[in-house]
């Protein structure tokens, strides 16, 4: 029997994760006796990372490079909108990913597999789930003042900002991966961080456990 390819799923908090995994559960996929999800020919494993390239390192390293029939990953979660014509729980389905540190944008970006861009194109668009592709800064700190965020899309030119989504793709890179990440808007230019997933994180999981299981199955499909 041909071994089952494992797309993995990616997130930085359980916040993220959490009505995602009670959507997984629900019926559309199989469980297996370690808690992962059975869909067709390919394993699907949540996993929560944590933030910061340390912990995502600490593990993803392990994983990747054991398991050598990881067909895809897949970052989903929240992130924070540095353009001001974004708008609270809006979709941005992420094709460059660049890494701020030291103050400053690193050389390195890393790009979304083309395959993978496509396949959820394709599936958010027959889904009529409105979206924007566009580019993502992975920061070291949460960036929640305007004025700040301002300045970060000046240096940068990308639509959001997270902490993790750089290290997840370096990682998957590193051990040829195909990877993309599509993110939920959790604050917009002008609302602060912390307090708008403290008040509507619910609803925020509530849109990826409604939209991301589909797009596992679209991503299982071609793999």
């Amino acid at each position: 029997m041909e071994k089952q390819n494992t797309i993995l799923v990616v997130v930085a908090h359980p916040r993220e994760a959490r009505e995602l995994e009670k959507k997984l559960r629900s019926g559309l996929f199989k469980i297996t006796s370690r808690g992962d999800f059975l869909y067709n020919n390919s394993c699907v494993r949540l996993i929560v990372s944590g933030v910061g390239k340390k912990k995502i390192k600490s593990c993803l390293r392990r994983l990747l490079e054991s398991n050598k029939k990881i067909s895809a990953v897949i970052n989903v979660g929240f992130a924070g909108a540095l353009d001001g014509n974004i708008k609270f729980e809006e979709w941005i389905l992420i094709d460059r990913i660049y890494n701020f540190d030291d103050n400053q944008l690193q050389d390195d970006n890393i790009l979304a597999h083309p395959d993978l861009l496509e396949i959820v194109r394709r599936y958010l668009y027959l889904n009529k789930v409105p979206y924007r592709v566009g580019n993502l800064v992975t920061a070291k700190k949460a960036y929640s003042d305007k004025t700040d965020k301002e300045r970060l899309f000046n240096k940068t030119k990308s639509l959001v900002v997270d902490m993790e989504a750089y290290f997840i793709a370096a990682a998957a890179l590193k051990n040829d991966i195909p990877f993309i990440s599509i993110k939920i808007v959790s604050d917009t230019l002008l609302d602060k961080a912390e307090d708008t997933i403290k008040a509507r994180g619910k609803s925020l999981s509530l849109q990826i456990a409604q939209i991301i299981p589909g797009l596992i199955i679209k991503v299982a499909d071609k793999s």
